[in-house]
């Protein structure tokens, strides 16, 4: 059952992923022949650059949490660059999903995106005073992250960590640390064979996977043109994901219900129909209380994407409903369900204009080997700077400027 739950989210990951998918396979609507031509040209020319430019800002809200102050609401801010090989992350629908269904290929496509492709990133998470004031201390009002990808190996930047978390941030280390990730994925993959996890059944990605019946569920509309902060002209559009009526047709459909069974039966798990009725029903409320829209523009000149503003609200209050029905107690709550909602702003520049991304000077690069046999907390991380010579690499690069 376990393992069915979490193909069946996982199919709804992927399945966001390929509607958002910056392709050629646009979900247009009933956008007329040239307003859709004109999305697909903008993704199209962004996989095509050699890099490109970011600027971010987002607000999160999460409300009625029990323990918590109050609603809480956190921002982030922040400037971001990505440069290489970018037609591979800019994928199509039909390729999203068909990593869902096969592990080995999702690991093949991962190892050669870390290394074709090279980021950065400096972002800013502000949080509320009233969540700063419950937590003595332990938090700062504000969280600076300075991060790098190159070369398959994430970098965290911990000085600027400590100089935030004043006394906290004294047990930290110093400098700048990395993680080899395409490591950290291969020894993943092992892990997920070794527990028998298991691939997505292709037909039921499929019931993700087909643009015409998603279609069906997607509204895009061309608002008037406007003129961006530098000045370009750009057409906008606004989309909007009707997420409950999706997932009610998805798991409504008998055919999925027999997938659904056949997958549970594979692994030696039976239900009575009473039961499927209720885990279907259940998944179809999960759904209810979610909203998803997206503002985009596009240059009319260059036709490239110069912003997308992603708006996402979950309200858990049917799900709740849902389970309390089902028998799941109240669930400890007084009062409202928690509520969840995300806006997220990212405006491109400087296309094919950013300078090499390479590896901070000077970084050490954590074991992996110590890091997944039982090393935890931030201390044991300090440790690693007194570690012999021949247990940490250092990358022979200069020091990057990193643009802010």
């Amino acid at each position: 059952m376990r393992k069915t739950m979490v193909l069946i989210l996982l199919a709804l990951v992927f399945g966001t992923v390929g509607l958002q998918a910056q392709s050629a396979n646009v979900v247009c609507g009933d956008l007329d022949e040239a307003d859709c031509a004109l999305l697909i040209e903008a993704q199209e020319n962004l996989a095509g650059l050699s890099s490109y430019g970011v600027n971010i800002t987002g607000a999160v809200s999460i409300s009625n949490i029990p323990d918590l102050p109050g609603d809480i609401n956190i921002a982030l801010a922040g400037t971001g660059a990505i440069s290489g090989d970018l037609s591979g992350i800019h994928m199509s629908q039909e390729e999203a999903m068909a990593l869902s269904t096969d592990p080995e290929a999702a690991f093949d496509f991962i190892a050669a995106q870390l290394q074709s492709v090279n980021a950065e990133a400096l972002v800013t998470i502000t949080l509320p005073d009233e969540l700063v004031a419950q937590s003595d201390g332990q938090l700062p009002a504000a969280i600076p992250l300075e991060l790098r990808l190159v070369d398959g190996v994430a970098y965290l930047n911990f000085d600027a960590l400590r100089g935030a978390l004043g006394q906290q941030g004294e047990n930290l280390p110093a400098g700048w640390y990395g993680l080899d990730l395409q490591d950290l994925f291969e020894r993943l993959m092992a892990m997920s064979d070794a527990m028998g996890i298991e691939p997505m059944d292709p037909e039921i990605a499929a019931h993700f996977s087909d643009l015409d019946r998603i279609s069906e569920f997607v509204s895009v509309e061309r608002l008037d043109d406007t003129t961006a902060a530098d000045g370009t002209e750009v057409a906008s559009f606004h989309t909007v994901i009707d997420y409950a009526a999706l997932m009610t047709a998805v798991y409504g459909d008998p055919a999925m219900r027999d997938l659904l069974e056949e997958a549970m039966a594979e692994q030696g798990q039976t239900l009575t129909d009473e039961e499927m009725d209720r885990m279907i029903g259940m998944m179809q409320q999960i759904f209810q209380g979610v909203t998803f829209e997206v503002f985009q523009t596009v240059g009319l000149e260059d036709r490239l994407p110069r912003s997308v503003q992603v708006t996402f609200n979950w309200n858990l209050q049917p799900m709740v409903d849902a389970m309390i029905e089902a028998g799941e107690g109240d669930l400890g709550l007084e009062g409202p369900a928690p509520r969840f909602s995300l806006n997220l702003t990212q405006t491109y520049r400087d296309f094919d204009q950013i300078d090499e991304i390479i590896a901070p000077e000077d970084a050490t690069i954590v074991p992996l080997d110590a890091l997944m046999s039982g090393m935890t907390g931030m201390s044991g991380m300090s440790e690693l700077q007194a570690a012999p010579a021949e247990d940490v690499e250092v990358p022979p690069k200069p020091q990057a400027y990193f643009r802010k």
